[in-house]
């Protein structure tokens, strides 16, 4: 699927979020066959589509949640279902609370805001260590991939990653068109605060590399990072993918009130 043909996908859904919307109404809106659509929208951002619009529409109850004082009937109708009990139960799938809880926490939830994964790159990029003058391009990155950060805030990323960037713990996979990959890692712990690459280049191998030239420059045996538990519906194959790494579950955490799943990952000599 074309980049153009993504934003043309993410438009019609942007613009028809309180409507309803089907995937054969869009594929036929689009002129592609409904199975090609389905299938091409998965390859290109590894979301399915059914799931993006009902995340995407969850999203945008959450600011309402959070912004106004709409009754929660009200704002489950908005958002496309038929009753408080279905929009509560969708609800708690994604947020892990109900939506009552979630207001009354008032607490941003980086959830799925227009992917806009689409990227044009040359298929050569370089891993190097970053500097403080390189900040705002990882704060760019990170409003491509908050999907593997559900309660990212970015004054507390930024105030943590500042220190790691100093420390000299802060690797990316730059391309000529930006940033594509990201790993943050904590010295005191031996613990990665995160290792991603843009979903749309999930074939390049970026995070083995940023892993690799981590372990190698800093003589390490192990490391730890957290990620989604199992059969997170907000997961689109991150924790499958550490554990394609070599990282193995070794305990359940709760983060930020959220439940995640430490995982560790032991060098094979």
């Amino acid at each position: 699927m074309s980049n153009q043909l993504i934003q043309q996908v993410e438009q019609y859904i942007e613009e028809h979020l309180e409507q309803p919307i089907t995937v054969g109404s869009l594929a036929y809106q689009l002129h592609y066959s409904k199975s090609h659509l389905l299938h091409e929208f998965s390859a290109a951002t590894k979301w399915r589509l059914y799931d993006y619009i009902k995340k995407r529409r969850l999203h945008e109850a959450a600011f309402l949640l959070i912004e106004g004082q709409r009754p929660i009937i009200e704002i489950a109708l908005i958002s496309g279902y038929q009753n408080q009990q279905s929009f509560t139960k969708a609800f708690k799938e994604i947020y892990k609370i109900s939506p009552r809880q979630f207001r009354q926490q008032k607490k941003p939830f980086g959830l799925v805001q227009s992917s806009e994964q689409s990227v044009s790159w040359s298929g050569q990029y370089t891993i190097k260590e970053v500097t403080i003058k390189e900040f705002p391009a990882i704060i760019s990155y990170m409003e491509h991939i908050q999907w593997a950060f559900p309660y990212y805030d970015e004054a507390t990323f930024t105030k943590v990653v500042k220190q790691r960037v100093q420390a000299g713990n802060v690797l990316t996979a730059a391309a000529d068109e930006g940033i594509i990959g990201l790993l943050i890692y904590d010295s005191h712990r031996q613990h990665l605060d995160g290792l991603s690459s843009l979903p749309v280049l999930w074939d390049e191998s970026i995070e083995a590399n940023l892993l690799e030239r981590l372990l190698n420059t800093k003589k390490l045996d192990q490391v730890t990072t957290t990620t989604f538990r199992s059969k997170d519906k907000l997961d689109i194959g991150h924790r499958q993918r550490l554990i394609d790494l070599g990282f193995q579950p070794e305990i359940q955490l709760i983060e930020f009130g959220y439940p995640t799943e430490q995982m560790i990952y032991k060098k094979k000599h």
